[in-house]
């Protein structure tokens, strides 16, 4: 596998793989397996971030080792052509880990997809990936259980929050951020 070539030994790229925590740089590297000061960092602001932490205990994740796993895979999982950690830069990124909408902590460990103008809703996601599927927003009403005009005025939303004018750049949007 070919590395993108903004990960150096600086810049640290976190992805999820079937439900665990990897690391990229310069090699694909295991949570297991993470150095030291990468650990560091993630506990270091897991403590930072206090609903990250009442989250994971209402999740029931007590130890340290499972908590800093959960922690960077919520916020740091997906791979989005940007690394998570530059310096002192931290940023997060949508990973569905296949809990969305069913999770009693989303939106609080993870975070919404961030956008030019504002983030995401989860529904507004949703409404993303059907676009993807080429769907009309009869069909996407139809699938997500709401009227035209609702799904229409989610359309709207997103493309003022992701700052575009066309299903295009909702689909351009969502394969940048890989939502889709």
């Amino acid at each position: 596998m070919k590395l993108p070539e903004y990960l150096n030994s600086l810049n640290k790229e976190f992805i999820g793989i079937d439900g665990e925590l990897h690391l990229i740089n310069v090699e694909i590297v295991h949570y297991n397996d993470f150095p030291l000061e990468v650990l560091i960092e993630l506990k270091s602001q897991l403590e930072a971030d206090t609903l990250a932490q009442i989250s994971l205990d209402q999740l029931g994740i007590n130890a340290e080792r499972a908590r800093l796993m959960k922690y960077g895979l919520c916020r740091y999982g997906g791979f989005d052509n940007k690394a998570d950690i530059s310096g002192n830069v931290h940023t997060t990124e949508y990973y569905d880990c296949g809990e969305r909408g069913r999770c009693p902590v989303e939106g609080k460990l993870c975070k919404h997809v961030q956008a030019k103008n504002g983030c995401l809703t989860p529904r507004e996601i949703d409404v993303i990936k059907l676009i993807a599927q080429d769907l009309a927003d009869k069909q996407i009403a139809d699938r997500l259980g709401i009227s035209v005009n609702t799904a229409n005025q989610h359309r709207v939303n997103i493309n003022k929050k992701i700052g575009c004018n066309s299903k295009v750049g909702i689909c351009r949007f969502a394969v940048e951020k890989r939502i889709i």
